[in-house]
């Protein structure tokens, strides 16, 4: 299967919810600029069915860079994982 895009997405709900494009754009947004303002507030994301979004901390750490071979540090930072519902998991491996 092909790589599926936001466009292609906004084409799907707009035919799936009987919408108009400007509108099925517009949910699409408003639905991504939530689940963004809630991650970046520290809350996790429970979408049934789909799974959780959820922030994490890295901590930080010293690398060495391959190229110059010089240790660098890598700052602390937060990062956003998605945990998959056993119901996706198991409709990706087709049970």
């Amino acid at each position: 299967m092909a790589r599926l895009n936001k466009s292609d997405i906004i084409d799907y709900v707009s035919e799936e919810a009987y919408l108009s494009k400007r509108d099925a754009r517009a949910a699409f947004e408003a639905i991504f600029e939530i689940i963004s303002d809630a991650l970046a507030a520290g809350s996790e994301v429970d979408i049934p069915n789909f799974g959780a979004i959820v922030v994490k901390e890295r901590k930080e750490k010293v690398i060495t860079n391959p190229g110059t071979g010089k240790k660098e540090l890598v700052p602390q930072k937060k990062t956003a994982v998605l945990r998959l519902s056993k119901t996706l998991k198991d409709h990706i491996n087709g049970k």
